[in-house]
């Protein structure tokens, strides 16, 4: 054996090693999942509530399958969570109210058709926000690509989310249209037509990793079902024993972005400590970005609470909570609450993607379209319940003021914690917040 062959075997070794464990991260359900994926050419939902580990099985899947993976999301927050594409970006579709497919299909996409042609497995994450025209605009495109009317120009199409999180913006001048064309005003995706005709098989991810308090878990369940709401108000509305510096270190989730602000505001104004405003560094497709990551102008003073917004394992994950204990131009140093351990916190950098084709090999690349640095935290007083999706959080206040006006929210502002002692409501729920869409009940049953 050759110095070089032995190297060789040592390396594929490794690899072997590192699948492995890799493989050792998921559960049943996730390996089988994979092996259906990989193996056949099934559509499928996949389900899952929040804590489920959607997002690490998107991973593992873009990183251990053969198949030619495209991974992309309704929103660039969303997108950058899974290292993907908008929707918007790589299928070139104009940010309007309502698709009409005849101008969609009447614009030439020379990029969009190669990279669709050497796309084997499309991935759409954060499926719940999701508009049925904009599912059917891609599977159009699919096919016009690939010059075929198989289903989504034979693509297999794995839809990612979850139907009790944030359901799909629709204007009200556009909620007509949606009727007319999808015989609902309050449409999601199951509403398309290629949906409808796709065959999809749904698959439940139910093993959760964000919550270990099993009474917890079952009143969220309860919610998710819309089931037994009398008492699950009843256990949500009961009072815990707080520690006496809960309120000052906890933040307020609350359905309204003004009253976030002025929040978060006001406390800031509170400290006596100097302040520091950190500007962010932009480059390409975050400049046009409504929102980024991390704030662009990030103000913050000695003593404020704040919360990470990005995971670094082992030190803090997406809504762990501290306390600026200093600042300085290049690092912070931030007490986290959660076992007062004092960390160093630098700049991050944010890279947004796009599908492109190398010129020399003709294969499909990600190419870097943008960055975006800036250190991984944003104040922690208050947070809307849009903003609050997806983080596990330390400690909240849930002040839902007027009431929820939307499907999903209370159950995304109270399933953002690990158990139920880490939550106090400020404002008494009642029955009417529940807003559940009946149709996503019969849909999921």
């Amino acid at each position: 054996m050759t110095p070089k062959t032995n190297i060789q075997e040592i390396n594929a070794l490794k690899s072997v090693s590192k699948a492995v464990k890799d493989l050792d991260e998921l559960n049943l359900t996730q390996r089988k999942l994979f092996d259906k994926i990989e193996h056949t050419h099934a559509n499928i939902f996949i389900q899952g509530q929040a804590g489920t580990g959607k997002s690490t099985f998107i991973k593992y899947l873009k990183k251990h399958s053969k198949k030619r993976i495209r991974l992309v999301a309704p929103t660039a927050i969303a997108a950058l969570n899974i290292e993907g594409a908008t929707i918007h970006s790589m299928f070139t579709l104009p940010l309007s109210d309502f698709l009409i497919m005849r101008e969609v299909l009447s614009t030439r996409r020379r990029k969009l058709k190669s990279i669709l042609k050497k796309t084997d497995i499309l991935i759409i994450d954060e499926v719940s926000m999701l508009r049925p025209d904009i599912l059917d605009a891609i599977e159009a495109l699919c096919c016009q690509a690939r010059g075929t009317l198989a289903l989504f120009g034979g693509i297999q199409i794995i839809l990612i989310g979850d139907l009790c999180q944030l359901p799909p913006i629709i204007k009200p001048s556009a909620a007509p249209i949606f009727k007319h064309e999808y015989n609902t005003a309050e449409p999601y995706f199951f509403d398309a037509k290629s949906y409808q005709k796709g065959c999809f098989e749904k698959i439940e991810l139910t093993e959760v990793y964000r919550q270990n308090d099993r009474e917890l878990l079952t009143y969220l369940q309860n919610l998710r079902q819309n089931i037994n709401l009398p008492q699950t108000v009843s256990y949500f509305n009961r009072t815990e024993t707080y520690p006496p510096d809960f309120i000052s270190t906890a933040v307020t989730i609350t359905p309204y972005r003004t009253k976030a602000d002025s929040i978060n505001n006001r406390r800031l104004m509170e400290l006596k400590t100097k302040e520091h405003t950190y500007e962010a560094k932009l480059t390409g497709s975050f400049e046009k970005m409504p929102d980024t990551p991390s704030p662009k102008f990030l103000t913050l003073k000695e003593g404020a609470l704040v919360i990470f917004n990005k995971n670094n394992y082992p030190d803090y994950i997406n809504g762990t909570s501290g306390i600026i204990e200093k600042l300085d131009d290049r690092a912070i140093i931030v007490r986290c609450l959660n076992d007062n351990k004092y960390i160093t916190v630098r700049r991050e950098e944010w890279k947004s993607f796009a599908y492109d084709i190398d010129d020399i090999s003709g294969e499909i690349k990600e190419k870097e379209t943008g960055s975006f640095i800036q250190f991984p935290l944003q104040l922690g007083y208050a947070l809307t319940i849009h903003k609050a999706q997806g983080k596990t959080l330390d400690r909240v206040i849930i002040d839902i003021d007027r009431g929820a006006f939307a499907h999903g929210q209370l159950y995304v502002a109270l399933s953002c914690t690990r158990k139920k002692e880490d939550m106090l409501i400020k404002t008494t729920l009642s029955e009417d917040d529940i807003i559940f869409s009946s149709r996503i009940k019969s849909f999921l049953s």
